[in-house]
């Protein structure tokens, strides 16, 4: 009630046929409202003082939804504070060390990869289709070539011909960017982007760990993919 007095202060004093109009319809009053009465004050309301307050009210809303719809990308790069830890863990003697390690390097993952995260591929880091034969696996071109140690860091995507028990066939790469992908040999570069998706038997929402294979698995679906 104290929002619609100010708002439509300034027509209370220039119309006393307001002034009766707004006591009749105040909630509580003894006199009842008569449909003339919300008439008379649907002509009265000072619309575009309304308008505008809604508009100003509406706009930080408007433009928040805005930027979380639009899609931000954020570019490749190696997450080596993970893979160092990682590496610390496989050669740690004590086992309760060794699970602490990999948990920190879990939690760095977590906050590189997170699920809808859309990744980009830059001049300095592209995606390579990977020279291990392994189906459906990009690794990146900035990965360091010394780094025998640390664990390699792969990008799965998956097909309806070909997925992981775990992904939901809504995060299934489309036929074209698949394509685009096995016609090229390894070690092939792309240009693309990816977005990260959830694989319900991982370490977290988005990866897996192979210290067998000495890998990281972050799994994604392929949006955009050509050749450099």
């Amino acid at each position: 009630m104290r929002l619609l007095r100010k708002l439509f202060a300034p027509s209370f004093r220039r119309k006393p046929e307001f002034r009766m109009a707004w006591k009749t319809w105040i909630p509580g009053r003894a006199s009842p409202v008569r449909n003339d009465d919300l008439s008379m004050l649907s002509r009265l309301i000072p619309q575009p003082r309304l308008g505008n307050y809604l508009v100003w009210r509406l706009l930080p809303i408007l433009l928040l939804f805005s930027c979380s719809y639009g899609q931000a990308q954020t570019p490749l790069s190696l997450p080596e504070p993970a893979l160092q830890l990682l590496a610390e863990s496989a050669v740690e003697s004590c086992s309760i060390c060794a699970r602490q390690l990999r948990e920190q390097a879990y939690d760095f993952l977590d906050q590189d990869f997170p699920l809808e995260r859309i990744l980009a591929t830059t001049e300095s880091c592209l995606l390579l289709r990977s020279p291990l034969g392994e189906e459906n696996e990009l690794v990146l071109s900035c990965d360091h070539a010394e780094k025998d140690s640390l664990p390699l860091l792969i990008f799965r995507f998956h097909t309806q011909a070909s997925h992981l028990v775990g992904i939901s066939p809504g995060d299934f790469t489309a036929d074209e960017p698949a394509a685009e992908y096995l016609a090229a040999g390894p070690g092939t570069a792309f240009e693309g982007t990816l977005k990260i998706v959830a694989f319900r038997y991982g370490n977290r929402p988005s990866f897996n760990y192979s210290a067998g294979r000495g890998i990281i698995q972050v799994h994604c679906r392929i949006l955009t993919l050509q050749h450099k």
